[in-house]
């Protein structure tokens, strides 16, 4: 895929082609013309560089620099949380987890852990609705790794298959995808797409699932207006997918695999950039959007 750094690359050989037909023309040439014929390869190779360059959106991977501009512009806040606060919920968050018999029970149990969240995150700027789904996103995090660990991380990853387990079916019926997440520390984008649905359902918020070209994610309705959630890159966005508003903003939220723990994945921090670029670039967004799905249509497992 196209990136800053292939452009940068293909301006240098780009130049250097120049050069040395700067210098074969040299050979049949008055030499008094070399010069200007190398200044002016130069100049033009520069600017067209430069134009190139300038004109760069990138799709995946943002530089430092970038990716300052882009929360400038579009007004991105990062939420912070102490992580060995957040390690000792995720200590907890399992031992529920392990006691529960089945989704409503454990998302009810786990309530306790949704209240601390939000006190660790009281000093942001939501909604209280808003400030409940982040710590739903939040606590989400802390379930399992997304997709396998290098040398496996080109494989399937997810709670229903991955390089720990064989894939398996849903023919015990029951709560075969709540076992899944008892038993499994590895999930992708479905996953925790499924889970939060899970969780905004319990606590009766109106929600769908937003399925773009090679990932999934969530969409909420507070009072009648649309947001998005994405809980496996930590994002909520004061807008819908398909919004073409430009007045809104994106929260980063603490997220357990992109800190030191059992489920840290470097691979989350470019996701995450990737997913910003998507969100604040309706272009992009409308060129990867395949539908909306209802949240009671869906069923991965």
């Amino acid at each position: 895929m196209d990136s800053l750094n292939e452009r940068r690359l293909y301006f240098i050989i780009a130049f250097v082609v120049l050069v040395i037909v700067s210098l074969l023309v040299n050979r049949f040439v008055n030499k008094k013309y070399t010069r200007l014929v190398i200044i002016f390869s130069i100049s033009i190779s520069f600017y067209i560089s430069y134009i190139y360059i300038k004109n760069y959106k990138p799709y995946v991977s943002l530089t430092y620099h970038e990716l300052y501009n882009l929360k400038k512009k579009y007004n991105i806040k990062r939420v912070m949380m102490n992580p060995k606060v957040l390690s000792e919920i995720s200590n907890n968050n399992f031992k529920i987890l392990n006691s529960s018999k089945d989704y409503n029970s454990y998302i009810e149990n786990a309530d306790t852990l949704l209240v601390t969240l939000q006190k660790e995150l009281s000093e942001n700027n939501y909604s209280p609705k808003l400030h409940q789904v982040a710590s739903i996103s939040v606590l989400i995090s802390t379930l399992f790794a997304y997709g396998n660990p290098i040398p496996y991380s080109d494989s399937v990853g997810c709670l229903s298959q991955n390089y720990k387990s064989k894939k398996t079916s849903n023919n015990g019926g029951g709560n075969y995808d709540f076992q899944l997440l008892k038993e499994n520390r590895i999930g992708c984008c479905t996953d925790y797409a499924y889970i939060m649905s899970k969780f905004l359902n319990f606590y009766k918020y109106k929600n769908r699932y937003v399925l773009i070209s090679g990932h999934i994610l969530n969409e909420f309705q507070v009072d009648g207006k649309w947001y998005m959630v994405d809980a496996n890159t930590g994002i909520l966005a004061t807008k819908s997918f398909t919004s073409d508003k430009s007045n809104f903003q994106i929260f980063y939220l603490p997220h357990f695999g992109m800190m030191d723990s059992p489920v840290y994945r470097p691979d989350l921090v470019t996701f995450r950039e990737f997913m910003s670029n998507v969100i604040c670039d309706q272009k992009i967004a409308d060129g990867i959007f395949i539908k909306y799905i209802a949240e009671n249509e869906y069923q991965p497992y």
